[in-house]
């Protein structure tokens, strides 16, 4: 899985590029298990606790920006504050 979600953390994605990573999962899930049975993935995925890559995203997207609003570096600080401001749209008056 790290494979495969590497970097999106820092980028954003649409749903064709989350349904396309999902496909892989899936696939690859399908290959270990050698079923092509849709119900006996999701229901491996429930027992070994593999959330869908929408979850995991937002899940490594939100530790990312708080190691980044952690971080001592004070360009990192600025940038963060800068994208904090725009996120908000607390700077138009």
């Amino acid at each position: 899985m790290p494979c495969l979600l590497y970097a999106l953390k820092a980028c954003p994605i649409n749903k064709t590029q989350e349904k396309s990573l999902e496909f892989t999962v899936n696939g690859v899930l399908m290959k270990i298990f050698r079923t092509v049975s849709v119900e006996v993935i999701r229901e491996c995925r429930l027992w070994f606790g593999i959330p869908d890559v929408k979850v995991l995203v937002v899940k490594r997207k939100k530790k990312f920006l708080m190691k980044y609003a952690n971080c001592a570096n004070r360009l990192c600080q600025l940038l963060f504050g800068v994208d904090a401001l725009s996120k908000n749209n607390s700077y138009v008056q």
